[in-house]
């Protein structure tokens, strides 16, 4: 969905090293050693990253042994804005409305905005929460926005391209972004990266009106490729994200896909349109599960909500009476983590804020032993 505002999420705490932050983001002292959380039993493929940091590959093992018990709970931007607020720290409208961070701080990728969003991550791992970071650049061919679309936009920023050097900026900015977020003991703190997202629909300029699927899988390639080789980041978990409703499993892997290979979590975009008919999510859900399970990735829903907003949907049950029934019980689909869109504004918004009526059906929801945010997942972590 749109980002007009920079999605600063607190930084993972997730990092196996559990720096849970306590209420007021005190950092808590658990701490899970890489080997505590190995399972032969789970299926886990190597990272993308052979190079991975033990920070980053504990991370990816938790993940795989979380999931068989739960789904974390994410929202954008969720400590930079909400309904009535923006800047403020130490605020979330999941935390005013639940009691509770949320256990994955989503951000985005803003250049003009770097050591607002780097605060807000280390904010969001003190408190407990994962980082996630996805980006929506503008067009560096047209100077347009990133709905600006142009045929051939994905080829001018590959390699040779006249975009091409724009691209390498930024994306050396984000390298400096991510090496620069540590704990209290100096470990690096991993970061759930997805880049490109949305890039099997023509509504941005990397996706599929303004390039070949070979250009895109270049574009994604040369994304990790310049990433962990060139700038030797390696505490990044890749995200791949296309948008729903998806068309199988052959589809999945088929539709401008870079490989498995290239790709860490298997993820896809989800907007409903229709709450009496629940079974697309179901659908998507169950798709990216299997093809995770197969190959030892992870399955999210990287972004999942009603389309356009809560205050577009004639209800006040859509998490607890519409999205909870289809993560429970024995054949629920096992996804890792679902995550929601940004608080912006009234007619843009996807958690209810605690006064608002659907405030007791995301309580519900998010009290359901399935729904886990930073509390549950630092239990989870600091458990044997």
């Amino acid at each position: 969905m749109d980002v007009p505002t920079p999605v600063v999420t607190m930084a993972p705490c997730l990092l196996l090293i559990a720096l849970a932050a306590t209420a007021g983001c005190e950092p808590r002292s658990s701490h899970l050693a890489p080997e505590d959380v190995a399972h032969s039993n789970l299926n886990i493929a190597p990272l993308v990253d052979p190079e991975a940091t033990p920070e980053t590959r504990a991370l990816w093992r938790a993940l795989h042994r979380s999931k068989e018990q739960a789904v974390l709970f994410g929202h954008q931007n969720a400590n930079i804005e909400g309904l009535g607020w923006k800047g403020e720290p130490n605020r979330s409208d999941v935390r005013s409305t639940v009691g509770d961070w949320p256990a994955i701080f989503g951000f985005g990728f803003w250049p003009d905005r770097i050591e607002l969003t780097r605060k807000r991550m280390l904010d969001a791992h003190a408190a407990g929460g994962l980082i996630e970071l996805s980006w929506h650049p503008d067009n560096p061919v047209t100077g347009g926005k990133y709905m600006d679309k142009r045929p051939d936009s994905i080829r001018a920023v590959l390699p040779g391209g006249e975009g091409h050097q724009q691209l390498v900026t930024w994306l050396d900015q984000i390298a400096d972004l991510v090496l620069s977020l540590k704990d209290g003991q100096g470990r690096p703190i991993p970061v759930l990266f997805r880049p490109w997202h949305e890039h099997t629909g023509g509504w941005f300029w990397w996706g599929s009106k303004s390039g070949t699927p070979e250009e895109y899988i270049q574009l994604w390639r040369f994304t990790v490729q310049y990433l962990r080789d060139t700038r030797d980041v390696h505490q990044l978990i890749y995200v791949i994200s296309p948008a729903s409703s998806l068309d199988g499993q052959p589809d999945y892997l088929n539709n401008r896909f870079p490989g498995l290979e290239w790709v860490d979590v298997l993820g896809f975009d989800h907007y409903v349109h229709d709450v009496s008919n629940m079974a697309g999510l179901l659908k998507d859900m169950q798709i990216v599960e299997r093809l995770a399970t197969e190959h030892g990735k992870l399955a999210a829903a990287t972004e999942l909500g009603y389309r356009d907003g809560l205050s577009k949907y004639n209800g006040n049950d859509f998490w607890a009476g519409r999205v909870l029934p289809l993560l429970v019980g024995p054949d629920a689909p096992k996804i890792a983590w679902l995550l929601t869109w940004r608080n912006g504004h009234a007619d843009h918004y996807w958690v209810p804020t605690r006064e608002m009526p659907a405030a007791n059906d995301f309580r519900r929801f998010a009290s359901s032993d399935r729904i886990w945010l930073a509390d549950n997942w630092q239990t989870f972590l600091a458990s044997p």
